[in-house]
């Protein structure tokens, strides 16, 4: 992950009044920081990888419970549909049988009104 190789630019004893051996020490020190970062970074994206797969497990549970729940549901309302509909379909019949029985009481009548108006019409 972290490089491991620095390049470093070597400067001439003119340029820098500081030793070689202290840029030698510094530089040492600076890779040691790098070692203890890069471990840092290695744990913390550890950590994050185990947070979200624990993360992920409780999602995946409740989504699975979810779906159970919504399943059950989906069977309940199924069962009120079916239910619901016969009640439809014997209602439509009970409203078919009700038209056709008013449809008779009307042929009736009309035909009592039609006898009373002969009988009227002939005692005349």
């Amino acid at each position: 992950m972290c490089a491991s190789r620095q390049v470093v630019p070597r400067h001439s004893k003119r340029d820098n009044p500081v030793s070689t051996t202290s840029l030698r020490v510094d530089l040492e020190l600076a890779r040691e920081e790098i070692r203890k970062l890069c471990t840092e970074h290695d744990q913390l994206q550890h950590n994050a990888r185990l947070h979200l797969g624990r993360r992920l497990d409780q999602i995946g549970a409740d989504l699975t419970t979810r779906v159970h729940e919504l399943n059950q549901d989906k069977a309940e309302l199924e069962a009120l549909l079916g239910a619901k509909a016969a009640e439809a379909d014997g209602l439509a019949r009970r409203v078919t049988e009700l038209e056709d029985e008013l449809t008779a009481a009307r042929t009736s009548l009309r035909q009592v009104i039609k006898n009373q108006s002969k009988g009227a019409a002939s005692s005349t």
